[in-house]
């Protein structure tokens, strides 16, 4: 994956593109600014025109605490995914998570 181009941007209609952002509110990245393999996963969500709400663990303890207590280790990055029914998933591992949202919103 190369550096950010517009032009590789995910194209939607606005319909389209209000089903995708409503989508991803059940979706939270836990991250730091400076760890390069979350960056990748910040890189993949912009060409993929995905807004999921970003938890830098280093500026709030509570979202480290989260996701240490509920994902099982305090890794970023990490993706929480709340499905429909409430069942809550902890997605680790950048190539990973490139992978789920590139299946499911590419």
């Amino acid at each position: 994956m190369g550096l950010f181009n517009k032009s590789k941007e995910t194209k939607r209609t606005d319909s389209e593109q209000d089903k995708t952002n409503a989508e991803t509110k059940n979706l939270q990245l836990y991250q730091t600014q400076s760890c390069p393999y979350c960056m990748k996963v910040r890189i993949a969500m912009k060409e993929l025109n995905v807004n999921i709400e970003l938890r830098d663990i280093n500026l709030n303890q509570d979202w480290e605490k989260e996701l240490i207590s509920h994902g099982g280790k305090r890794q970023v990055p990490c993706l929480k995914i709340t499905d429909p029914g409430g069942i809550v998933e902890w997605l680790y591992e950048s190539g990973d998570i490139i992978e789920y949202l590139k299946k499911r919103f590419g």
